[in-house]
């Protein structure tokens, strides 16, 4: 092998490990960035999670699913343990818990969606 080629070789080998660097250090800072540290009276399972797409009095679609908000329903954020249904909206992050009757017992903020 000539020392161009060696030259070439080594260039090349040097190019994977920056752009896979570049990804690894993307992915990492991706994933620090969506940990968010829930409060103490947070549930620590929900019953499913996802962006909220559209809130009505009766209703909340969360990521294209269609789930009833019933009369008791309760709303929760990171600074407020009970908090008003106006503090919600389109792009929320949320977990929520469902009731017996496969209704939202319980909406819980998290963060914005991306």
């Amino acid at each position: 092998m000539t020392n161009e080629t060696k030259s070439c070789v080594l260039l090349k080998i040097g190019f994977v490990f920056l752009i896979s660097g570049i990804i690894l250090l993307t992915t990492v800072g991706a994933a620090q960035q969506s940990v968010v540290e829930l409060p103490d009276y947070y549930p620590d399972r929900f019953s499913g999670a996802g962006c909220i797409d559209s809130l009505t009095d009766k209703s909340v679609v969360i990521d294209d699913r269609m789930l009833k908000i019933s009369p008791n329903t309760t709303f929760h954020t990171l600074k407020t343990q009970y908090a008003s249904r106006a503090r919600f909206g389109v792009g929320m992050r949320v977990g929520f818990i469902k009731n017996s009757l496969n209704e939202l017992d319980s909406i819980w903020y998290i963060q914005k969606c991306r």
